[in-house]
């Protein structure tokens, strides 16, 4: 055997064993075969064929483009090589070369299916969405039964918003092959687009069910349980998630939004503080570790994180917003309020930041400027607006408009049954009035929302003693003390009423615990001296 004989032998064994490298999932010594043979037969095409095709799916892709290029160089009709070359420009984004690679593919082998389906898919990427569902139709009248051809109409047709016509290529992709996991998930996005809520989670979970590995119906599904409220099952999709894809970001923020809704702040923070760790520069994750401090009163800590959200991204809305409600938080109303104005600056339809900058104006005393602010935010949001509403009349009734004030109440109330601070607040309303019946049921029905709510039962506690019932005083009083041991009025409206039920001993004694927690409290000193007096008589 002569040695050009044993170089055809050498390459022919270095091509079929690099050929069961590649197939037994070994790219890297199989690329070292073709490299080899490339080395004794610099003009092999097989050799740049595979190594080309083994470098793309490796993800190097300019070396793989290299060696396609240099086959059609070598076979200027090699429709594959189009094809392969037209797989790597796809993967770097450069839709219009992968495209045009298609296109000629396409030209010298009119009958290659599949790589229609990849033109249909460069283009769908390049948002051509009309010459996209002409490839995937191209294909299902050449094979009707091609279901990732179905499957990718309906996307494309989802896309463009055609979502009846998409959920019906779902459902022929699914006639045709009942377990094709990926159609279960796209088909319950469709469905939850048009609010079909249950189906979708249908879809989602069948979808799981079939590939229980794959992360995106997880997050679908989990989205729809955290949209309903259920954040424990919305945290048991996430988790699963984490431990398919640790690295995913997405999947950590939205689990710490559902453990923070479940009132889990520490495990909120320590999932923002994981998502920092994998992404320094997550701007998100600042701001909703910055809401969660806030909750925990560690102020300090969350304007700290809401500063770095905005030197992180100066134009986040969010970010400028929750730096105001952490400034707020620590009593620097007019920081709050630049931070505030900065958010409706970027984001002039931005209601609750309207709403936050009214409650810093109205700390500051600047009653008309906060119900500006109210208004534009009630303006902006008018079903969802229990919160300016009832702002608003807090600003109204400073300024002495009780009955503007009252009419607020009621619709914040209106909008929000369940809101007890606008119960407190026309109770309160109610209390000043003199309308001593209508504030007892207002307190009693903010305390049924909140029932640790101190300020309610204080506030039924004083109606209770004008209305003439001491020991009801006495009992709601001594309620907003177990709740609220530092609450000084507390103890001096129980000492009233133990004054007015003839205990003055209990009576000096609470009048003397409201000097202790506020030293300068003038009506407890007005209520010891006359008490004294009195005995001394």
């Amino acid at each position: 055997m002569d040695k050009e004989e044993l170089v055809a032998k050498l390459i022919k064994n270095l091509t079929e064993r690099g050929i069961m490298l590649a197939d037994r999932g070994r790219p890297a010594e199989a690329i070292a075969d073709f490299t080899e043979i490339l080395e004794y037969d610099p003009n092999s095409e097989d050799a740049y064929f595979f190594r080309g095709m083994l470098r793309s799916k490796m993800g190097e892709l300019d070396l793989a483009i290299a060696d396609l290029t240099k086959l059609l160089q070598l076979a200027p009709s090699d429709a594959s090589a189009y094809a392969q070359r037209g797989l790597a420009f796809a993967r770097k984004r450069q839709n219009d070369l992968a495209i045009a690679d298609y296109t000629e593919a396409i030209r010298l082998e009119p009958d290659r299916i599949h790589t229609y389906l990849d033109r249909g898919k460069a283009y769908y990427d390049n948002g051509e969405l009309d010459l996209a569902i002409g490839d995937f139709g191209h294909i299902i009248r050449k094979d009707p039964d091609n279901v990732e051809a179905y499957s990718w109409l309906g996307i494309a047709r989802y896309k463009k918003r055609e979502t009846d016509a998409a959920i019906e290529d779902f459902n022929q992709a699914i006639r045709i092959d009942p377990n094709y996991a990926s159609v279960y998930t796209y088909r319950g996005i469709a469905f939850y687009s048009k609010g079909e809520i249950d189906l979708a989670l249908a879809d989602y979970t069948h979808a799981i069910k079939l590939s229980p590995d794959e992360s995106p119906p997880y997050l679908n599904r989990a989205a729809i349980y955290f949209g309903m409220g259920n954040s424990d099952l919305a945290i048991a999709d996430y988790t699963q998630i984490i431990r398919l894809d640790p690295g995913n970001t997405l999947a950590y923020i939205r689990r710490g939004k559902s453990y923070f809704n479940l009132g889990k702040v520490d495990l909120a923070i320590a999932d923002y503080t994981e998502v920092i760790r994998l992404e320094p520069n997550h701007t998100d994750a600042y701001v909703n570790r910055g809401f969660a401090y806030t909750r925990q009163e560690r102020f300090d800590l969350a304007a700290a994180d809401c500063d770095q959200a905005v030197r992180l991204d100066p134009g986040n809305a969010n970010a400028h917003a929750q730096c105001g409600f952490a400034y707020y938080s620590l009593g620097e109303f007019d920081r709050a309020i630049k931070d505030y104005t900065r958010a409706i600056e970027l984001n002039p339809d931005f209601p609750w930041a309207y709403t936050s900058r009214a409650f810093a104006f109205s700390a500051k005393g600047e009653s008309d400027r906060a119900i500006e602010d109210y208004t534009h935010a009630i303006r902006l949001n008018p079903e969802f607006a229990a919160w300016p509403y009832s702002g608003r009349g807090v600003a109204y009734s400073r300024k002495g408009e009780i009955d503007k004030a009252m009419a607020d109440y009621t619709r914040a109330i209106d909008l929000d049954p369940s809101f007890e601070s606008a119960y407190f607040n026309r109770a309160s309303a109610y209390l000043d009035m003199g309308e001593l019946g209508p504030a007892i049921a207002d307190f009693t029905g903010a305390i049924k929302l909140k029932p640790g709510y101190a300020l309610a039962y204080n506030g039924r506690g004083i109606s209770h003693f004008r209305n003439g019932d001491a020991d009801l005083a006495v009992a709601d009083h001594t309620r907003t003390i177990m709740l609220d041991s530092d609450f000084a009025w507390a103890y001096f409206h129980r000492g009233a009423a133990y004054l007015g039920k003839g205990k003055t001993d209990l009576a000096i004694a609470d009048f003397e615990l409201t000097l202790m927690l506020d030293p300068g409290n003038l009506c407890a000193k007005g209520q010891l001296e006359t008490v004294h007096q009195a005995q001394e008589q």
